[in-house]
């Protein structure tokens, strides 16, 4: 059985959907929300193997700028009917709903992905948009970001009060202790995907997230990887050694994804929007002739009309 999901939007972005097939996925900085992307910093900080330069507020803002700057979003939500997302999401009262499944969604990010994976690219010019890691379809977790940094406090204090009682000499031949390995091994934060964290105060949204983090083609040669391929050199085992880390500015604030023909299943106007308007939008986008059934809300109606409230003995 699928699940279904919901996206309210403007005209122009149903349009790019409909005519174009294309599902925008725009960078966490653009978002009204300007904590979105802090569950990435936290969750690099909580690597006790990279999370050190995270340590300092200085670094700690740096990286949350940086990875708000090529992390790209596409939000949906499970609650067709909730009035707060009409009022948040249709302020001029012209959104539209539309409704596709779970399993669609992961199909077009999967199919992104594997046109875009680093080692699609390898011949690809410098500057091509590539991705370094697998996209996440997944539901929201809503997170006081304060209770989980205190936490990672601790761990991180946890951790250096039994990293003093251990000769550190020995960790390259025999790695870490068992009494160091429980400690990184305890997980604050489960999810994989940082930016799938939110704060609580949006929890109302009951979101989905399809996510990723873009990269480009740096300006290493063919022959240079073909060359260096086989080494020990971990970004080449790992294939990162074609990958350039930008800066915001160096990338589209949106990047498209294809969808297919059948990706939007049904429509839905603001209940509030004028009836001569949706006529001249539903004619517009080729509604009829794409077989998109048309549903209407009832998130503003008057409960009576659609409820018999009357008690007859």
């Amino acid at each position: 059985m699928q699940t279904s999901i919901y996206r309210f939007m403007s005209f122009f972005e149903l349009y790019e959907m409909l005519i174009n097939r294309n599902l925008k996925m725009s960078k966490l900085e653009l978002m009204e929300d300007i904590n979105e992307g802090l569950g990435n910093a936290l969750k690099f900080q909580e690597s006790m193997s990279f999370g050190w330069n995270l340590k300092d507020k200085k670094g700690f803002r740096d990286f949350h700028n940086r990875s708000k700057g090529r992390t790209y979003i596409s939000c949906w939500t499970k609650e067709p009917e909730a009035m707060a997302m009409w009022l948040l999401y249709s302020k001029d009262q012209s959104a539209i709903r539309v409704k596709t499944s779970l399993e669609k969604l992961k199909f077009c990010m999967d199919k992104f992905f594997k046109d875009n994976f680093i080692t699609e690219h390898i011949n690809s010019p410098e500057g091509t948009l590539q991705l370094d890691s697998y996209p996440t379809v997944e539901t929201v977790s809503y997170v006081s970001f304060e209770e989980i940094s205190n936490n990672l406090k601790s761990k991180h204090t946890e951790y250096i009060d039994e990293l003093r009682n251990h000769d550190h000499t020995k960790f390259i031949e025999n790695g870490l202790p068992k009494e160091l390995e429980e400690i990184v091994d305890k997980k604050i934060i489960p999810e994989n995907n940082g930016a799938l964290l939110k704060d609580k105060a949006y929890s109302h949204e009951n979101e989905i997230r399809a996510t990723f983090t873009a990269c480009l083609r740096n300006g290493l040669t063919t022959e240079e990887w073909e060359n260096n391929k086989n080494s020990d050199d971990p970004r080449f085992i790992f294939g990162t050694a074609t990958c350039h880390y930008p800066e915001s500015k160096e990338l589209s604030n949106t990047i498209n994804v294809s969808i297919d023909y059948d990706f939007i299943e049904e429509i839905c106007f603001d209940p509030r929007m004028p009836n001569y308007k949706i006529k001249v939008l539903i004619d517009a986008l080729r509604i009829k002739e794409k077989n998109i059934k048309v549903v209407e809300s009832n998130a503003f109606g008057y409960k009576p009309d659609s409820f018999d409230f009357s008690i007859e003995v």
